[in-house]
Parts: structure tokens; C-alpha cells; sequence
């Protein structure tokens, strides 16, 4: 994806400049005047086709997908971005665990599996039941209070970065040649 993009974007920047109304339409991106036309061939007609060194053709609309393929793969990281900014630090997390633990309904929660190990009418497969039952619960009840555990959801970052490459060039119309 990343050598494509970078040869449609040098094929781009190489014949045309996309117009002010297209970047308009990416927030926050500054609109300074930009030149026009191609050094040396004058100003191209509205929507000429062009082909680049690579055999793509390039025109307004493949501009106009291509700026929203950009948009879609920025407004996907911000959203990774955003959810990022909310996940605890490691020391921030194991501290807030060790005080979910420690409270009041965490030792609710560990009560019943102690009870239930030590209960001797319970079978092996109860006793086992029980203890399941309390990890789930604790683990909801650590989701609830201290978030995503901060490796679990850093795990997901390369991931997750490449899905919005993927779609971006999927919104953006762009297939393996171009």
C-alpha cells in the first residue's frame, strides 16, 4: 500500500495540482493559494486524462477519491487516536487493579470463590465452575473501573493502522496497479 500510494502520489504531484475546492474538503488542512497547470504545458483542460508513469490514469475524479480515501484513512487514526488518549498507563492501570481488587466489591467477588472452593458438597467440576464464574466477573468488573489493560489494546496499534491505510485506498478506489 505504501509504495503505491507513494508512486500515485508522485505521478499526481508530478501532473496536476489538486484544486482548492478539493483540499477544502479535509478538515483542518490549510488552502494557501497553489499554482496552477504543469511547468512547460500550460494549463490542463478541466478533467483531462492523464496516464501516469506507472499506466494509472489520473484525472479529477481519481483526484476527488483519492482525497477521500485520505480523509477516510485520517478520520480512521483519529478515532484510534482519541480511544489511545483514553487508555490508562501501565502504572496507572496496575494501580487501579490492585484497588479494584481490594475494594469492597472485589472482595465481594473473591468471597465466593474462596467459599465455593472450600465448600465440600460442591464437586471438582463445580468448584471449577465457580472459579470461572469469579474471574469473569472480576475481569468485568476491572473493565468496568480501570478500562482496557493498556498492552491488550497497544497490541492492536499496528493492526488497526493498517486497516485504515486498507480502507482508505479501498474508498479511494485504488487496486493492486494503481
Amino acid at each position: 500500500m505504501h509504495h503505491r500510494l507513494a508512486a500515485v502520489l508522485l505521478a499526481v504531484a508530478a501532473v496536476t495540482t489538486p484544486s482548492d475546492a478539493a483540499l477544502a474538503q479535509i478538515p483542518g488542512v490549510p488552502t494557501p493559494p497553489l499554482p496552477t497547470g504543469r511547468v512547460g504545458k500550460g494549463t490542463p483542460p478541466k478533467n483531462e486524462e492523464i496516464t501516469s508513469h506507472t499506466g494509472c490514469t489520473i484525472n479529477d475524479d481519481v483526484m476527488e477519491n483519492f482525497l477521500k480515501g485520505l480523509e477516510t484513512e485520517r478520520s480512521m487514526k483519529a478515532a484510534f487516536a482519541k480511544e489511545a488518549a483514553a487508555v490508562k498507563t501501565s502504572q496507572a492501570y496496575n494501580t487501579c487493579m490492585a484497588e479494584v481488587i481490594h475494594s469492597t466489591e472485589g472482595m465481594a467477588i473473591g468471597e465466593k470463590g474462596v467459599n465455593a472452593m472450600g465448600d465440600d458438597n460442591l464437586s471438582a467440576a463445580d468448584k471449577q465452575k465457580a472459579m470461572t464464574a469469579m474471574g469473569v466477573d472480576l475481569a468485568a468488573l476491572l473493565v468496568k473501573k480501570c478500562g482496557r489493560q493498556p498492552a491488550e489494546f497497544n497490541s492492536t496499534r499496528s493492526k488497526r493502522m493498517r486497516e485504515a491505510e486498507q480502507a482508505g485506498a479501498k474508498t479511494a478506489g485504488m487496486d493492486d496497479e494503481c
